[in-house]
């Protein structure tokens, strides 16, 4: 028995030799990997980007809302720096200091130009948000948005939008009373404003909230657009004409989840480094330093990025073929074995439990997108005074994009349609409908 137990304390002190030696050596950084986290967006002058803006749209009144953002992101980055640098610095806060802001109008809800006219609270608050309204126009004049937070961290702050989005939600009510005025160039000016506007935010969008923060900013916009072009389609005739041009189909720069996606690899790249672990912090229950000798760098990262560079091949894929593309990418995620995790074990742990799931991403971009086009669609229909008759043939000019062929039209309730793939856009019955993103054009 002595002997058994010696023989077995032997062969576990020479597997366990094994997998020390076998970890003594990380692998090389993959120059694909390496250039790939190395690309850059376009930055614009900082007084021309809006990205500044929207990041202090919360700041006092009496604030510059850019001014409040810019200095906000230089101070979440000093502290950033001081914390890669393995100083204690706290993060700054966010600029506070407007009241709460309701959100009012939800068009995906309900019509906001049929509830500005029943209800008697829409005024009211309409007027008593009318510097939040101005604020919230100023930001359309920007000529330039990019992302430019820099996020090397796990708890690097996460900007608020919610402030932003409500404000959104006012500047459509007051562009409903300049409809109902009679208004109708200064209203569709300002819906074109704000469509080029949320088509800017999604393009300048570097980390995957904010693009799901501007593809909600452009949703909102067409929806509601969608509901003005109903209400005042004879009031609103060939000056339709304009709306049509801005409401095109995305572009691949306007679509693109790469560059979320490249944030994300760059900053587990840094947040991962063991040089910023530290002996208090534990990983699955375990003091960090005893598992530094079991976690390779450089193998860690190339993992993610091999995944990372299958998800971001997506971006170039068809709607009418997403669910391919969401196979391959299955099929190229790493399948875990004991065998394999006896080399970084800790790093294949982290990655394995950390898969993203990216697939409902990818599918709000291109509901996003099929909601523009088909709101283009009936800005069209509109411009041309395309009779219900005729609306079937018309609508063969535009496609829906998951299939190839023409919008669905519904005859009885007058709504041209398309079936969403993302679950919380299904969710939501846009149109009235569970499954389906409809406009009514009577």
């Amino acid at each position: 028995m002595k002997r058994l137990l010696l023989i077995l304390v032997v062969l576990v002190g020479v597997a366990a030799a094994f997998v020390v030696v076998l970890n003594l050596r990380d692998e090389p950084l993959l120059p694909e990997a390496a250039a790939f986290m190395g690309e850059t967006g376009r930055k614009p002058a900082p007084e021309q980007n809006g990205f500044y803006f929207v990041t202090g749209f919360e700041a006092p009144l009496a604030d510059d809302p850019h001014k409040a953002g810019k200095a906000w992101l230089d101070a979440v980055e000093a502290a950033q720096q001081k914390l890669l640098s393995r100083t204690e610095a706290p993060w700054p806060e966010q600029p506070r200091g407007l009241p709460k802001i309701e959100a009012y109008c939800i068009p995906e809800k309900t019509s906001c130009i049929r509830w500005l006219k029943e209800t008697t609270e829409g005024p009211a608050a309409l007027k008593d948000n009318a510097a939040v309204i101005a604020r919230y126009r100023r930001v359309l004049a920007y000529p330039a948005y990019a992302e430019v937070a820099n996020p090397r961290l796990y708890s690097y702050p996460v900007p608020r939008y919610l402030g932003f989005s409500n404000a959104q939600r006012f500047f459509l009510l007051d562009t409903t009373q300049q409809l109902e005025r009679g208004e109708l160039d200064e209203a569709l000016a300002s819906l074109h404003s704000e469509i080029v506007f949320a088509r800017r935010m999604l393009a300048g969008s570097r980390t995957l909230l904010h693009k799901m923060v501007a593809a909600a900013e452009l949703q909102r916009t067409a929806v509601f657009t969608s509901d003005a072009l109903t209400a005042y389609r004879a009031q609103i005739g060939p000056r339709a004409a304009a709306l049509a041009e801005a409401l095109r189909p995305l572009t691949p720069e306007e679509r693109a989840l790469t560059p979320a996606l490249r944030t994300e690899l760059v900053m587990n790249a840094s947040a991962l480094d063991p040089a910023l672990w530290r002996g208090e912090n534990k990983v699955y229950g375990v003091d960090a330093k005893l598992l530094r000798s079991f976690y390779q760098h450089n193998a860690t990262v190339n993992m993610i990025y091999r995944i990372t560079r299958a998800w971001s091949d997506v971006d170039n894929t068809p709607a009418t073929e997403l669910g391919a593309a969401f196979i391959r990418v299955k099929e190229a995620e790493p399948e875990f074995s004991v065998r394999r995790a006896i080399y970084n074990p800790v790093g294949k742990a982290l990655f394995f439990n950390n898969l993203p799931r990216l697939t409902p991403y990818f599918e709000r971009i291109h509901d996003t997108d099929a909601l523009v086009r088909l709101v283009g669609l009936q800005a069209e229909i509109v411009a041309q005074d395309v009779k219900a008759d005729d609306v079937a043939a018309f609508a063969k000019r535009s496609a829906d994009p998951y299939t190839g062929k023409p919008f669905a039209w519904d005859a009885n309730t007058k709504q041209l349609w398309f079936e969403p793939h993302n679950p919380n856009v299904r969710e939501q019955k846009i149109g009235g409908t569970a499954n389906r993103v409809a406009i009514t054009l009577q």
